[in-house]
């Protein structure tokens, strides 16, 4: 019998690692055009967020004008259910005002000054007072209706995703030119879902829950069967931080994996120069940088794109006002979803379940000591639950002698 189940569980074992190997279909036909390009794409984060006041359209033209192949950007609710162009749950870092986006009506976004905050140097604050505003998500789909765009929903509400659908169903075609994404995967997941009911073909990348699995199905090298034969890729990108507490997320294994899928991975926020140029070595697809500048420049040193006129671009930036900083603000990977947050944490947990291994031990030692024994009281738990076994009575402690066989 157990040779039997030793040869059965090795037999489908080696029947899933075959499995586990087969190339599945990518998923290709919600792929906007600027996904299947041949050439890795530079992602402007929140515009030229280091460049220039974050999520303004001032931001935005300034970002194409130095190269950039895609804008990423975040949609916000606001209380009387409209999306803003908006990163943070609160208005407070980036404007004049304070308090929770959600709680604002559009008049109030609308009156805060966008630039209020934005410092080059940690000092002096160059666009305050120079009319910068929150856009709404309709204003930025109607002065860039053509331009590849990544937009993140913020927002843990269904009606988040409702209005954006209505807002892309107004505007037909308009999405081939954009991606969909948001850590929060009821969201996301609504968004497809109702894109899928209303006929639109847009594309989405991997929410928090979504890339946890993709990465955890890697590490077990089952990735390929799972999206092949459990369920199907519903996404069309990564997007991933280089690193989420201890976890890598730029492995070898994990990039073979994005590709055979046929996914394209974009990596963030990269803001220096080498760092990018590694990571496109590596295979990334794409590029989220605050600084579009220096990722022109490293795009065209490693030969992946011509390189820009400098000339051209600078007149162009210079005629709408922009900095360069002498400092980079941070940008932090904090995750949502109970099994992001373990994996991120892995240190902790894994120092936490050694120091409990550890106490436990201890513990046991100090209880089985002769000292504690000897002042234990005779009917104590210590002594019930440490103390051997009783031998049975009319037995002894010697082997048995083995009787002699006798012809009769």
């Amino acid at each position: 019998m157990g040779y039997f189940v030793y040869k059965f569980s090795s037999t489908i074992l080696l029947i899933f690692l075959a499995l586990s190997w087969f190339e599945p279909e990518p998923p290709s036909e919600r792929r906007p055009s600027f996904l299947a390009s041949e050439l890795p794409l530079v992602l402007a984060h929140r515009g030229s967020r280091n460049l220039n006041p974050e999520n303004t359209f001032l931001a935005f033209r300034n970002a194409l004008a130095f190269g950039a192949d895609v804008i990423e950007t975040d949609v916000s609710l606001t209380a009387d259910g409209h999306l803003v162009v908006h990163h943070d749950a609160t208005v407070d870092r980036t404007t004049n005002g304070s308090g929770f986006v959600r709680s604002k009506t559009l008049a109030e976004i609308k009156s805060l000054d966008a630039g209020y905050h934005y410092s080059p140097d940690g000092k002096t604050n160059p666009f305050r007072g120079t009319g910068l505003a929150i856009p709404t998500l309709a204003e930025y789909l109607d002065e860039f209706p053509r331009q590849p765009t990544n937009i993140e929903i913020k927002d843990d509400e269904p009606l988040a995703a409702e209005l954006f659908v209505a807002e892309i169903a107004r505007r037909p075609g308009i999405e081939k030119h954009i991606v969909v994404g948001g850590r929060h995967c009821s969201s996301v997941r609504h968004f497809r879902e109702l894109c899928k009911r209303a006929g639109l073909r847009v594309a989405s990348s991997a929410c928090e829950i979504e890339a946890t699995q993709f990465v955890v199905l890697s590490w077990l090298r089952l990735s390929r069967l799972w999206y092949t034969y459990v369920e199907r890729v519903p996404f069309d990108v990564f997007q991933l931080p280089v690193q989420s507490g201890p976890a890598r997320m730029d492995t070898a294994e994990l990039l073979r994996n994005f590709r055979v899928l046929g996914l394209d991975v974009h990596y963030w926020v990269i803001n220096t120069a080498d760092e990018m140029k590694r990571l496109l070595r590596l295979g990334a697809r794409g590029i989220v940088t605050d600084r579009p500048d220096i990722a022109a420049d490293a795009f065209a040193e490693l030969g992946v794109k011509p390189a820009l006129d400098k000339t051209e671009s600078l007149q162009l930036a210079q005629q709408m006002m922009w900095f360069e900083p002498n400092w980079d603000p941070a940008e932090g990977h904090t995750c949502v979803s109970p099994t992001c947050i373990v994996l991120q944490n892995m240190e902790v947990v894994l120092a936490f379940v050694a120091s409990f291994g550890i106490a436990a031990l201890i513990l046991k030692h100090m209880l089985c000591t002769p000292e504690l024994r000897a002042t234990a009281p005779p009917d104590s738990d210590v002594d019930h639950v440490f103390s051997k076994p009783a031998k049975p009575p009319g037995r002894s402690s010697q082997p048995p002698v083995p009787r002699r066989l006798v012809k009769t």
